[in-house]
């Protein structure tokens, strides 16, 4: 992981490095929330926030699932690349700020008069600054850790 300013704004992508298995472990953990700000500004019925039927069950599952993998998946690779220790404060990084944040505060967020015209972009922006918190914290983790 790149931690300076330039990287962290670009979502640590760059064209020299980009993977589709980077993409998921960017995209992924978020998954939940894109799917949710899809339904909420009516692009897509994907992720019914509060279930009704067997079907809006299994589509709300599913995109919690892929979320979770995805959040997952940064633990594995980054407790690979640092430690086991660097790996679990990543998860909990993404735990709190990819999935519990979000599910506690995005659908009220939105919906607030200064975004309800535009919920999907609205909801995108603050999916970005959600990542950015992520690494920047993680960044500011990493780099005490090597001064020490």
């Amino acid at each position: 992981m790149i931690c300076n300013l330039e990287s962290i704004l670009k979502l640590q992508i760059s064209k020299d490095t980009f993977t589709l298995f980077k993409l998921f472990n960017l995209l992924a953990p978020f998954s939940n929330e894109i799917a949710n700000l899809l339904t909420i500004s009516g692009v897509a019925n994907l992720y019914p926030h509060h279930a009704i039927s067997r079907t809006d069950t299994l589509k709300k599952s599913f995109f919690d699932m892929l979320a979770l993998s995805g959040i997952i998946s940064n633990s594995v690779i980054t407790g690979n690349t640092y430690s086991y220790n660097f790996g679990l404060i990543k998860g909990i990084l993404y735990l709190t700020f990819a999935f519990l944040i979000p599910n506690l505060f995005m659908h009220d967020i939105v919906n607030l008069d200064i975004f309800k015209n535009n919920k999907l972009l609205s909801g995108l922006l603050i999916v970005y600054c959600l990542e950015l918190t992520i690494q920047t914290i993680f960044c500011t983790i990493l780099n005490k850790n090597k001064k020490s």
